[in-house]
């Protein structure tokens, strides 16, 4: 189980991310979960990367791992000396940046021994692509809101468990 931060809900509802929300699931959930995803700014670069940093350390306290939402702009070498086994990369932002980049991030974790995390996987397709490039886990709502991508993914993890990963 994960623990997102819920900024993503908000950015998509229009209104302020509720800090106090947050802190509150943190409480009840934070100690039991996998990984919990550090704040963040939608498509908010150099100003997401400072939030998120400001939650890395009272996050490691609450909890086992903290994923760095990662937004188009960001570069490895800001991010790198920030990671480590507790602290691991949420690959969001945009479409067209989570998708162009998912080879780059794959290899920052690689080389760091970090977890590597990839929202919005909605299609077969990006599944595959997250494993051949070594991804610890995604998450998607496609197969939640139509039955048709439900189908699909769940004949594509079958495939995908049978299919080892090609890189090292």
């Amino acid at each position: 189980m994960c623990l997102d931060n819920g900024a993503w809900t908000a950015y998509t509802k229009g209104i302020d991310w509720d800090v106090k929300l947050f802190e509150k699931a943190l409480g009840k959930l934070g100690a039991a979960a996998d990984f919990v995803v550090a704040p963040d700014i939608h498509q908010g670069g150099a100003s997401s990367l400072a939030l998120s940093r400001a939650w890395v350390s009272p996050l490691l306290g609450q909890c086992r791992k903290v994923l760095i939402p990662i937004q188009d702009g960001m570069s490895p070498d800001e991010i790198k000396p920030l990671l480590s086994d507790r602290v691991g990369i949420f690959l969001a932002g945009s479409f067209e940046y989570r998708w162009r980049s998912v080879a780059l991030w794959a290899n920052v974790a690689r080389s760091t021994g970090c977890h590597f995390h990839v929202a919005k996987v909605n299609s077969f397709r990006r599944m595959e692509t997250c494993q051949i490039y070594g991804v610890h886990s995604f998450d998607g709502s496609g197969p939640s809101r139509f039955a048709s991508k439900a189908e699909q993914m769940g004949t594509g993890l079958k495939t995908i468990k049978r299919q080892p990963s090609l890189l090292p």
